[in-house]
Formats: structure tokens, sequence, C-alpha cells
């Protein structure tokens, strides 16, 4: 039964879709006799899509050899770290003024209702950081979104020196089809169990503190396996995920807090939708949960609408240490 796609490009066998047969001949016309086309449209009009579609054509008419090319990645570092751009650069200043406010608009996955009798809804609202959708704030330029994303992230991460023993050469984080993302992500599990209160205040932890952790230590072990990661930000509230391109692979990893678990199995859907419109076989669901204990299953191997699905709950409920010392006694 077809169902109505709201991420990536749709497949007609699964999706709902307009098929715009006639631009499709046009543009066949048009490729045949060696022509470029563009296409302009708003986001989410179906432009990929349609690439998929006129790709699928020009294969099942057999004159040539449709290739598929992205800069997109390459691009978008360019905006995230280098590009001087004015309006880009205003629209940080002025989210860095309310950057609280900022990091609950980003991670939350509870909605905040848009009102401008919210003070610091009216200040970025006035400049041009957040919009009223469907009656919440949000931030509805993805690029705006990244950039924010990137320009909150720690400048400097004093957890580094506890990733890794001195004998760690990094084999163990690669097979013979590229990274091994759920020995890293175990890893991570271990060292977030390993460092405990000390490192993870959770009392004082601001919003999107767990996001930046995995964020820095995935980044870690992948820079020095030779690739990138860049953050995110698919459609749905509460939901960032960390892109790895490696060794000519891409791999998506998906981060949630728990909050309960109709929440939890939703996530697991949306990832496995996500995984099939980037033309995935797998993918990586890291959900933070203080509400589950060390005899529940922490981790699982599904396989979901055709997609394997590896989810990792990393457990973040601490003893303060003056506890620890009591019962030592």
């Amino acid at each position: 039964m077809r169902y109505f796609n709201t991420s990536g490009p749709c497949n007609p066998t699964e999706h709902y879709t307009v098929l715009r047969r006639e631009l499709i001949a046009r543009s066949m016309e048009k490729v045949r006799h060696g022509k470029y086309l563009t296409i302009f449209a708003p986001r989410q009009a179906g432009k990929t899509t349609f690439f998929h579609l006129l790709m699928q054509e020009l294969t099942q008419d057999g004159q040539l050899k449709p290739m598929k090319i992205s800069f997109e990645n390459k691009t978008l570092q360019y905006f995230l770290t280098e590009k001087f751009d004015k309006n880009i650069l205003n629209i940080v200043q002025k989210a860095r003024a309310k950057q609280a406010f900022m990091l609950r608009l980003l991670f939350s996955n509870q909605p905040i209702p848009f009102t401008v009798d919210n003070p610091d809804i009216a200040f970025l609202y006035a400049h041009g950081v957040v919009e009223n959708f469907a009656g919440a704030a949000d931030i509805l330029v993805p690029l705006y979104k990244k950039r924010l994303l990137t320009a909150f992230r720690p400048a400097i991460n004093g957890e580094t020196g506890y990733y890794v023993s001195a004998k760690d050469n990094f084999s163990a984080y690669l097979q013979n089809d590229g990274l091994n993302i759920k020995a890293i992500l175990q890893q991570y599990a271990a060292y977030v169990a390993r460092r405990g209160f000390e490192a993870f205040d959770t009392e004082q932890l601001k919003e999107g503190a767990w996001h930046y952790s995995l964020d820095g230590f995935i980044n870690f072990f992948i820079e020095r396996l030779g690739g990138q990661t860049f953050v995110e930000v698919p459609s749905g509230r509460g939901r960032t995920d960390i892109l790895i391109l490696c060794r000519g692979r891409k791999h998506i990893i998906e981060t949630k807090i728990f909050t309960d678990l109709s929440y939890f199995e939703k996530g697991k859907r949306q990832l496995a939708e996500y995984v099939n419109s980037e033309g995935l076989s797998e993918g990586y669901y890291v959900v933070f949960s203080s509400k589950h204990g060390k005899d529940d299953v922490l981790e699982q191997d599904e396989i979901i609408d055709g997609k394997r699905i590896y989810t990792c709950i990393i457990r973040v409920k601490f003893e303060r240490p003056s506890r620890k010392i009591k019962r030592k006694k």
C-alpha cells in the first residue's frame, strides 16, 4: 500500500508521486540532443524525485548511461566553514545572542509556540532567524539550521584524551567494506559509561549536549580514518543526524533523546525511510536515555521496511561521585 512520503525522493512503487510525464519527456529530448537543463523549484517540490525518475527513463531507453554526481557536501562544507556571507553571519550573530533558546529550538522534541510576546522569539523573528510554522517557532531555511548547528559546536573538546587508549590503532573500526560504525558506537557507549558524572553533570547539561558529545566523538574517529562528518537536519522535531562520508561510502546516524516507547519506535521508522531515500541499506539509531537500566536491552539489530537498523541506547543517568564514596564506606 502506498503512502505519502515527507522525507527524501519519492519512489512511485511505495509513495504517492506526481510523475510529471510531460516534463520528463521534454527533458529526455534535451538530453538526447546534448543540451543542459536546470530545475528551479521551492524546497520539497519534487526536484530530486524528478531527476531520479529521469535517470530511470534514460536507463530504460538504453541509448545513454546516466550517472549521478552530487556536489552538495563539497558546497555545504564551504558554506558551513568558509563562506563569508553577510546574511548568514548576521543570522549566526543574532542567534548567539539567544543561544540557550536556540539550542532548545534546535534539539527539543517539543514545539515552542510562536508568539511575539516571547522576547526571545520577538528578537529572533525581527532579525529573520525564526519564522512561524504551523503555530510553532522554527528555522525554515535548512542552510541556516545547519550553519547554526555548526556554529554552536564546542570550540574546544576537552574529552578527546579519554576517547582511546595508547594502544588503539583504529583497526577495529574498519572492516572489509569500509567503516565498522557499530564498533565506533560501542566504543562511545563504553566511553560515556566510563566517564559518567565526572564528564556529564546531567543536572547542569545544556540542551543539545548529548548530540554534540556524539558528534565530537564520531568526528574524532572519522577524521583519523580519512573521512568527513556533517550534521544533518531532516524533517521531524527533535531529530539530528550525523552524515559520514568515508572511503567512498555514506553512513547515517540518527540521534534522539528517549521520552517514551511510542516516540522511540517512530524514530526507527523515520530512519528507515530516510535511509531508503538516500539509497542506503542500513542506518544507525543512537538514543540517549535516563530511563533505561543496565539490565534492559541496549543494542538491537532489526530489519525495518527492508532496511537494517542498528539501535544503540546510551544510558545517561549517573550517580554523583559523593554517593559512590558513601557506599564504599
